[in-house]
């Protein structure tokens, strides 16, 4: 048996970026992320700390096979479809051979899945739709649809006070689509609100990421787990900190 072991720089020789990091910084990650006052106080300090990237409108600023791993968490799920295929595009651009584009989204194969039947897995997401400054919840009429509307499509769940109105899914009509109509049906119209940033317009699952990255030249595209990568790079605690109850992870390498 022979192994064809990646051999590593040192980590310092490394360049591997943190896309759409936000708050979250990883030790030995440049941070990349949009400027927005939801997130960042003013342009000045922004800059002293990010990369300014916008994955709506620019390339990613690296040179053609000049980086060692992409992370990005929880970025996808808030921007149309062109824009997460022109993503992928341009890691796989940057990227050096054997490099790898490690994805964290929310799972919407299984947060379909488990809002099917009466289960106390959404439990974790009570916190969130008690938070009146976002939501305006009903709990005498709350269902897990509500909390799977929550995450794959906000502006058209109910309770959210940002909601678009003439947008909105009745929760009797989603149950009646399949996994694949009641997707297309979620994000059907969306886009990028620049004042609602944190809200989902899009979902993902593992099939449609391999897709995508498979006809972009990507040579492996595998289901990944929580803290666990193919490199040593993006295991550990600095990683997969956001939502993993609910959490898909994909890993794409050159």
């Amino acid at each position: 048996i022979s192994f064809n072991i990646r051999k590593k720089e040192k980590k310092k020789d490394q360049v591997n970026l943190n896309v759409g990091a936000g708050r979250y910084e990883i030790e030995g990650f440049k941070s990349l992320d949009i400027y927005t006052p939801h997130y960042y106080k003013n342009k000045e300090s922004f800059l002293k700390q990010r990369i300014e990237y916008d994955i709506r409108t620019n390339s990613i600023p690296f040179k053609d096979n000049s980086v060692d791993n992409i992370y990005i968490s929880h970025v996808l799920e808030h921007v149309e479809n062109k824009y997460v295929i022109n993503f992928i595009k341009e890691s796989f651009r940057v990227l050096k051979k054997r490099g790898v584009l490690r994805i964290a989204c929310p799972d919407s194969e299984f947060l379909f899945q488990v809002s099917q039947f009466d289960n106390s897995h959404w439990d974790w997401r009570i916190n969130s739709l008690s938070n009146k400054k976002r939501f305006m919840t009903n709990w005498s009429d709350v269902s897990q649809y509500d909390f799977l509307l929550r995450e794959l499509s906000t502006p058209k769940m109910r309770f959210y006070k940002n909601r678009i109105d003439n947008k909105l899914i009745e929760i009797e009509n989603a149950k009646k689509l399949s996994y694949e109509e009641l997707c297309e049906e979620l994000k059907k119209d969306l886009k990028f609100r620049a004042d609602h940033p944190g809200d989902h317009i899009n979902n993902w699952d593992f099939e449609r990421i391999k897709k995508i990255a498979i006809s972009n030249g990507f040579a492996h595209v595998i289901r990944s787990k929580h803290r666990s990568s193919v490199v040593k790079e993006m295991r550990g605690k600095d990683f997969d900190k956001s939502h993993p109850y609910m959490s898909l992870y994909v890993e794409c390498v050159k």
